[in-house]
């Protein structure tokens, strides 16, 4: 699926969610319509930091940043313009699995909002504590992801 905005990354996704899960995409789910409020609320505040957190990490790690490269040279090589640069179209279809790897793992590791809110959709248990079925959780992204070292990194 070529991806063309937020709703089309959300699509996707609740489709892979779904083929995982064996059940039908549930397109106008309070997940979907969480996520799109989550991508039209976000301003451009939110862009700069997330490019600014992956120029910090890409900088921290070299072989990431050279992996990064090299993925992005060999996927673009043949579509380079006479100003040296891709074209447009190229930058719209060509997919690169790894730099949308490093950009999921900036977004998981310094997303762009401080929490997220889920409903439990089945029993559960976190740090102990008995989650009923349909129990709002609300997980403080920042702070929870401040706690692990960064050091573990996955790209």
């Amino acid at each position: 699926m070529l991806i063309k905005s937020a709703v089309d990354l959300v699509v996707e996704r609740e489709v892979t969610l779904a083929k995982k899960e064996g059940r039908k995409p549930e397109y106008d789910s309070v997940y979907v319509r969480d996520e799109l409020t989550g991508f039209l609320t976000a301003g451009y505040e939110t862009t700069a930091s997330t490019l600014n957190w992956g120029l910090k990490y890409l900088t921290a790690y070299p072989a990431v940043q050279s992996k990064l490269r090299a993925a992005l040279r060999q996927a673009f090589t043949s579509h380079i313009g006479s100003n040296g640069q891709p074209h447009h179209e190229a930058l719209a279809k060509i997919q690169v699995p790894y730099l949308e790897a490093c950009v999921n793992e900036i977004l998981r590791y310094n997303g762009s909002v401080a929490a997220n809110t889920r409903k439990a959709t089945v029993d559960t248990q976190i740090l102990g504590y008995h989650i009923p079925k349909g129990t709002d959780v609300f997980f403080p992204v920042r702070f929870a992801l401040s706690s692990i070292n960064a050091s573990i990194l996955i790209y």
